[in-house]
C-alpha cells in the first residue's frame, strides 16, 4: 500500500512546533514533589498580618490547585516537621507525614483548606513544637522518595521555614549525621528548593547553617548552587510566583554534542525560552467504569478489508505528475543528513547579525555535563570569551535524526540577577536560525504620505507621557483564557459552588491624567485639520428627498459625540452613529439603542 507523503515533511525542528511539547518524551518524564513545611512556634507568630505557617500553606494550596490539573501524571507529597504529634514509618518524633508521595487528588486540597481556615483543627490533630531532629527529618524524606517512587525523572523537596539554624548548639554532633545524609540525597538525585520566610523574632541569617548545607548538597553541581535563593518572602503573591517559577518544567528539545573542533566536543541541551502555553488535551474515559480508555489504531485495506502491518506500507512523492514510490528505509536514507549535533564553522563580529535574519524563533543552549565531563567549564570559557570579543559563532545545526541541516548563529547571553541576587536570565547561547538565499525576498519600499511636523510632535508627547519605563514584562501577565479554563476545572474538581473572578491583566487601563487627555485632544485637532476634505452628497431619486435632506441637516447640526454634555442629547443620534463611535474607541457596541447610549455615557463619564 502506498502512502502519499512529502519527502521533507519532517524538515526542521519548527515544522512540528505545535506538537513539540507533547512529543519530547525522552526528556520530559514524571516528577515527584514533596512539600516540607516547618511547624515550629515561630511559624505561628503574627507580624504585620502575616502568619508564616498559614502563608506557606496558602502558597501550597494555590500551587496544588493549578498543578494537579496541568500535571496530572506527577506525584505530590506533604510533610510537616517540628510537630507535636508524629506520623511516619519509623516513629520519629516531631515528624508528621500528612500525605505520602502519590498522584495528587482534590481531597488533599480541600483538607488543607480546612486546616488553613481552622487553627484549632491543626492544633488538635497535628500540633506545633520547637523540637525536631533535622537529620531524622532528612532521613524520612529520603525514605519517602525511595519507598514510594520508583520511576520518576525529577525528585524535589520544597522546604518552607523561617528557622535559620534547625540544629541547637546542644546537638552540634548532629551536623556530621546530616552531611552523611546529604550524600544519600546526591546519590538519589533529590533536589532541595528552599523558600525562606519572614521571622518576627530575629532576621534570617542564611550563613549560619544553610550556606554549608547547600554547598555540600550541590558540591558537584554548580548550576543548582547558583539558583538557591536567599531571598526572604514576606508577601503571598511573591512566594506563589517564586514557587511557580522554580517548578516550571524545563522542556528539553534536544540533547546533542557541540563539535568545537575535530578532537573537541562538549554536551549541550536545547530549550525553547518562549513557547505558547496551551491547555492540556482531554482524555477518553469509559462512561460506565470511569477508567481511562486505551486507544489503538488499526489500518484496514480498502479493497480486501484485511488489517495492514508496517511492512505493507510504502511512501510516495509526486514528481512531474507521477508518484515516485519509496520504502521506509529508502526514505530514511534520503532524509539523513548526518548525526545530530552542533558543529562550529567559524566566528563573525556581532554587528554582522542583522535584525532581519531572525526568521524563526531562537532556541537556547546550556551545557550538559551528563554527555561529556568538563562540558560546563569549556562552555563557560567559550561564552565569556565570545562576549568580551563581541563575536557570534556560525554553526551547522542538526537537532535530531532525520532533520535537515540549518545554519545558525550563536549569540552569547550573560547571566543577569536582580537586587536580591535572584537569577533573572541564565548564561548560555541563543541559537538563531539564519536564512538561506531562497528565504530572502526583494521587497520594494513604496512611498507613503508623511505626517506634518506638528502632528509628529503632538503624538510624540502622548507617547512620552504614557511610556512604561519597565517595558513589557510577560512574566507579570497571565493568559486570561487559560486562567478561566483551569479555574473552571478547579471549580468542578473541588465541588465549589461559585467560580472565582480572574484578574485580566490584558485589559487596557482607560483612566488617564488630565495632562494626557489634553495632549490627545491636540492630536485629534491636527488630524481633523488634515482630513478635512469636502464631501459631495450623492443625490438619490426617490419620493423622500425632502425627508432625507432634513435628516442630513439634522445630523450635521448634532456635531461631534465627544462634545455632548448630557445623556439626553445622545437620543438624537442614530444606532449606526452610536455604534460607529463606540467601535472607533475600541468598545464592542451593544445591540439596543438604550444600551448603546449607556456605553457612550460611561465612556464620556457624563
Amino acid at each position: 500500500m502506498n502512502t502519499h507523503e512529502s519527502l521533507f515533511d519532517i524538515d526542521f525542528i519548527e515544522e512540528n512546533e505545535e506538537n513539540d511539547n507533547d512529543n519530547v518524551h525522552d526528556f520530559i518524564n514524571r516528577e515527584a514533589l514533596l512539600f516540607a513545611i516547618d511547624c515550629s512556634t515561630s511559624m505561628f507568630q503574627k507580624d504585620e498580618d502575616i502568619y508564616p505557617f498559614k502563608f506557606s500553606l496558602k502558597a501550597t494550596i494555590n500551587f496544588l490547585e493549578k498543578y494537579i490539573i496541568q500535571n496530572h501524571n506527577d506525584f505530590i507529597g506533604i510533610l510537616f516537621f517540628s510537630t507535636d504529634k508524629n506520623k511516619n514509618a519509623h516513629d520519629y518524633k516531631n515528624i508528621y507525614i500528612y500525605k505520602n508521595i502519590d498522584v495528587p487528588d482534590s481531597q488533599t486540597i480541600l483538607d488543607l483548606e480546612e486546616i488553613e481556615k481552622n487553627n484549632d483543627l491543626f492544633e488538635s490533630s497535628i500540633g506545633s513544637s520547637n523540637q525536631v531532629n533535622f537529620s531524622e527529618m532528612l532521613l524520612t524524606i529520603s525514605q519517602m522518595f525511595s519507598e514510594n517512587i520508583k520511576t520518576v525523572d525529577s525528585k524535589k523537596v520544597l522546604l518552607f521555614t523561617n528557622q535559620d539554624n534547625p540544629i541547637p548548639d546542644s546537638l552540634s554532633k548532629e551536623n556530621k549525621t546530616i552531611f552523611n545524609i546529604i550524600n544519600d540525597f546526591s546519590f538519589l538525585k533529590i533536589l532541595v528548593e528552599p523558600f525562606f520566610l519572614y521571622n518576627a523574632e530575629k532576621p534570617f541569617d542564611f550563613n549560619i547553617f544553610y550556606k554549608d548545607f547547600f554547598e555540600s548538597l550541590y558540591a558537584d553541581n554548580e548550576e543548582y548552587l547558583t539558583m538557591v535563593s536567599q531571598d526572604i518572602s514576606k508577601r503571598l503573591d511573591q512566594l506563589v510566583t517564586k514557587i511557580h517559577q522554580k517548578e516550571i518544567k524545563k522542556r528539553s528539545l534536544f540533547r546533542i554534542p557541540f563539535n568545537i573542533s575535530e578532537n573537541l566536543a562538549i554536551g549541550i541541551e536545547g530549550f525553547n525560552i518562549v513557547s505558547e502555553q496551551k491547555k492540556n488535551s482531554y482524555i477518553w474515559v469509559d462512561d460506565k467504569s470511569g477508567k481511562v480508555a486505551d486507544l489503538s489504531t488499526t489500518w484496514i485495506c480498502h479493497d480486501t478489508t484485511q488489517p495492514l502491518f508496517p511492512s505493507d506500507f510504502k511512501y510516495s512523492y509526486i514528481y512531474g505528475g507521477k508518484l515516485v514510490v519509496f520504502t521506509k528505509d529508502e526514505l530514511f536514507k534520503i532524509r539523513n543528513f548526518g548525526k545530530p549535533g552542533l558543529t562550529l564553522l567559524g566566528f563573525k563580529p556581532k554587528s554582522k547579525l542583522k535584525f532581519q535574519y531572525n526568521i524563526k524563533h531562537p532556541y537556547f543552549i546550556y551545557p550538559d555535563e551528563s554527555q561529556y565531563v568538563g562540558s560546563y567549564s569549556v562552555f563557560a570559557h567559550l561564552l565569556n570569551t565570545m562576549n568580551k570579543m563581541e563575536k557570534i559563532a556560525i554553526c551547522n545545526f542538526i537537532p535530531r535524526s532525520n532533520s535537515s541541516p540549518r545554519l545558525v548563529a550563536l549569540l552569547p547571553q550573560m547571566e543577569k540577577r536582580d537586587k536580591n541576587n535572584v537569577q533573572i536570565s541564565p548564561p548560555g547561547f541563543s541559537v538563531i536560525p539564519l536564512p538561506f538565499a531562497d528565504d530572502i525576498r526583494d521587497v520594494k519600499n513604496s512611498a507613503c504620505d508623511r505626517a506634518s511636523e506638528e502632528l509628529d510632535i503632538s503624538i510624540g508627547k502622548v507617547i512620552n507621557n504614557i511610556n512604561n519605563e519597565e517595558g513589557y514584562n510577560p512574566k507579570s501577565i497571565n493568559n486570561p483564557y487559560l486562567q478561566k479554563f483551569y479555574l473552571n476545572l478547579q471549580t468542578i474538581a473541588l465541588n465549589r459552588d461559585e467560580m472565582e473572578d480572574i484578574q485580566d491583566d490584558t485589559v487596557f487601563k482607560y483612566k488617564m491624567d488630565s495632562n494626557i487627555e489634553e495632549l490627545i485632544s491636540s492630536v485629534k485637532t491636527h488630524l481633523q485639520l488634515q482630513n478635512k476634505t469636502p464631501v459631495k452628497d450623492v443625490k438619490r431619486k426617490n419620493n423622500d428627498n425632502n425627508n432625507n435632506t432634513q435628516r442630513k441637516k439634522q445630523c450635521s447640526e448634532k456635531g461631534d459625540i465627544l462634545k455632548v454634555t448630557s445623556a439626553d442629547n445622545l437620543k438624537s443620534y442614530t444606532v449606526v452613529e452610536l455604534k460607529n463611535f463606540l467601535s472607533g474607541v475600541n468598545i464592542k457596541p451593544a445591540k439596543k439603542k438604550a444600551d448603546l447610549i449607556d456605553q457612550v455615557v460611561e465612556y464620556l463619564k457624563l
